[in-house]
This record gives C-alpha cells, sequence and structure tokens, in this order.
C-alpha cells in the first residue's frame, strides 16, 4: 500500500513538473524581454535590462547609456518602385529635415529579411545636438505598411550592443 501511495505520488509530481516545465516562454531568446504593440501589430525582443514605451505608433526601449533601439510603422506617401527607392528618395530627406548632418554611410538591399519578408538595411550618422549618433534602420514592407526598426546610439556605444541587436532582429515576426 505504501509503494503505491510513493509511486502515485511520484507520477503526480512528475506530471506537475511537466506542465509548468512546458508552460515557460521557450520562444522568447534568453536574457531578453518581449515587445508587443497591438497598433504596430509586431513583435520583437530587446535585452531584460532596458527600459521599454509602448505608445500609439512606435514602440521602443533604452539602456542607461541613451542606445535607443524602436519600431514603427507608415503609410508610404506617393509611388515608389521599391522599399530602397522609398527610403532613399523620400525618408532620408524627411530625416534631413529634422536632423542636421544626416549621411547615409551603408546600405544593403539584397540577402535580408525582417519578419520572414524581404528588407532594407541602412546605416546612418547623423548629428543631434553636440553629440554624433549612428543609427540602423531595417524597413521590410508588410501588408499595405513599411515596417522601421531603428537601433541608434552615440558614436562610442554603438558596436557595444551591435552583436545583440543583429541577432534580436532574427526574432521578430508579424501578427
Amino acid at each position: 500500500m505504501i509503494v503505491k501511495r510513493f509511486v502515485s505520488f511520484i507520477l503526480i509530481l512528475a506530471c506537475f513538473v511537466t506542465i509548468f516545465v512546458s508552460c515557460g516562454n521557450s520562444d522568447i531568446p534568453a536574457g531578453t524581454q518581449i515587445i508587443e504593440n497591438d497598433y504596430l501589430d509586431v513583435r520583437f525582443f530587446v535585452p531584460k535590462t532596458w527600459t521599454v514605451d509602448i505608445s500609439t505608433g512606435f514602440s521602443a526601449a533604452s539602456d542607461m547609456y541613451g542606445r535607443t533601439i524602436s519600431m514603427t510603422k507608415v503609410s508610404p506617401e506617393g509611388s515608389f518602385s521599391s522599399i530602397d527607392d522609398y527610403y532613399k528618395n523620400y525618408y532620408v530627406k524627411t530625416l534631413k529635415e529634422t536632423f542636421r548632418d544626416v549621411e547615409l554611410v551603408e546600405s544593403y538591399t539584397e540577402n535580408l529579411t525582417m519578419g520572414g519578408v524581404p528588407a532594407c538595411k541602412y546605416v546612418l550618422k547623423i548629428a543631434i545636438g553636440d553629440k554624433n549618433y549612428t543609427s540602423m534602420q531595417i524597413m521590410a514592407g508588410h501588408g499595405y505598411y513599411l515596417y522601421i526598426l531603428t537601433y541608434m546610439a552615440e558614436n562610442s556605444l554603438y558596436e557595444s550592443e551591435l552583436d545583440t541587436i543583429d541577432e534580436l532582429i532574427e526574432y521578430i515576426s508579424f501578427q
């Protein structure tokens, strides 16, 4: 009788352990937190230590050093032949009207995806006030919108989180 109770107890305990282990969020990369925003219809991850800001129209996170990552979506104005055409002939012009000394320094238009759809990647140098920043933007079309992921940091801090950001881009998914 004692053996049956002991075996029953072990089986029940094993069931509970299985249930609790399977309830974990294994699709969240270690050391990160998920950002979801119903308006954006996209989810992405940022380091767990970063502070998250979710607003209508964008989601963002920043760390104690001022590095930021954000996601927004836009409805492209006018007609453009490609994401690259829109970015270079409209979006960069808008940035130059907002910030001083905007310079497009790198452009990747092939073999890149974001959320499983083709994307383009751009790296810019931007001056804001008396500080100089490097910004990486990845733009992808999904539905009727263009989604823009932006990672931005002071020039001296940009490289320090770049590998992490590049890795987290792989986990972006459209809802």
